[in-house]
């Protein structure tokens, strides 16, 4: 496996800086998906290959997690927290949620200091007209 590819899967590299959660997950796919193609797991039954497997799910759901920009910092310390871990899917079905009940809040933010701008123009103006 390339150098690059396995720097980008370790570290998320190529994945952070992504806007929303789809992107950075979806590109976060994209090269577990490349690097288990290039290097896949043997076909084994064994209780080893299983704690492996069990292993390598964990560690994916951890690094989705911890590539989350702070904004999520909440509801990453929220399915830390939960026993069993839940999956990457999971997680990221729950971060998803969150960030679409946060879409509307930072929206109406945004227009209340529009607003206040505005506004705060407003009475700018009327002291001028008034002092004239």
């Amino acid at each position: 496996m390339s150098k690059e590819i396995l720097g980008s899967v370790i570290h998320c590299k190529n994945a952070r800086g992504t806007t929303s959660v789809t992107s950075f997950f979806t590109k976060l796919k994209e090269l577990w998906d490349e690097k288990d193609s290039l290097c896949g797991f043997l076909a084994c039954t064994c209780n080893t290959a299983t704690e492996v497997k069990c292993y390598m799910e964990t560690q994916k759901t951890m690094k989705f997690l911890m590539g989350l920009n702070e904004s999520y910092a909440t509801i990453r310390s929220n399915i830390i927290g939960l026993d069993p871990l839940p999956t990457v899917n999971k997680a990221y079905a729950m971060a998803l949620r969150h960030e679409k009940q946060a879409d509307p809040i930072a929206k109406q933010l945004h227009q209340l200091r529009h607003l206040h701008s505005l506004l705060r123009s407003l009475v700018e103006l009327l002291i001028m007209l008034i002092v004239m």
